[in-house]
């Protein structure tokens, strides 16, 4: 399914946002990967890696960082 210009425009200020707010926190995908799996949901630093680069992830991916 191909994705709005609306959609992408959001899902690029997305992720954007994440990546700032990780960089401010000083936190790396791996241990936010890390810190997921403790709330229960299974990521690995490589899938962070790719959802950020597309901006596909769910609200509550972003919900738990």
């Amino acid at each position: 399914m191909a994705l709005t210009h609306r959609e992408r425009e959001w899902s690029g200020r997305a992720s954007r946002f994440l990546k700032a707010a990780l960089k401010r926190a000083e936190i790396g995908y791996k241990e936010l990967a890390g810190r997921l799996n403790e709330h229960g949901l299974e990521e690995i630093e490589t899938s962070i890696t790719g959802k950020l680069a597309r901006g596909t992830f769910a609200a509550s991916f972003s919900w738990r960082v």
